[in-house]
């Protein structure tokens, strides 16, 4: 499987919620590290971008990177409190700035799901 076309296909399957598919697409060699598409997203980004939870947790059992706090973001922004919560218990950040040099925490404020889950 080719580089580019395993970014497509799991940027496809990400978004489609397609556990299996992604789970394929890992199993023969897709990086869950590599950038999917032209913003540089990653596929733990998209998987919390769509709030993807089962995924999420598929991609980090599998290698995906946790460093940086781009990846609770994209949760945070979308209203996936579930997923924003498992991707802070299982090692994602909300310390460091992320792409765009805002923090996480900050954008946070005023969502009290996400608040109360942190103070806890």
């Amino acid at each position: 499987m080719n580089q580019q076309s395993s970014s497509d296909g799991l940027l496809e399957a990400i978004a489609a919620g397609d556990y299996p598919g992604v789970r394929n697409l890992l199993a023969q060699g897709a990086d869950p590290n590599m950038p999917l598409d032209e913003r540089r997203r990653t596929a733990l980004e998209v998987a919390a971008e769509h709030g993807r939870t089962d995924i999420v947790n598929l991609l980090i059992d599998t290698g995906a990177s946790l460093d940086g706090d781009r990846y609770v973001w994209p949760a945070v922004e979308n209203g996936f409190w579930e997923t924003a919560q498992v991707l802070l218990k299982r090692g994602a950040t909300v310390r460091t700035p992320n792409l765009d040099s805002d923090f996480a925490l900050l954008a946070a404020l005023g969502i009290n799901p996400f608040l109360s889950f942190l103070s806890t």
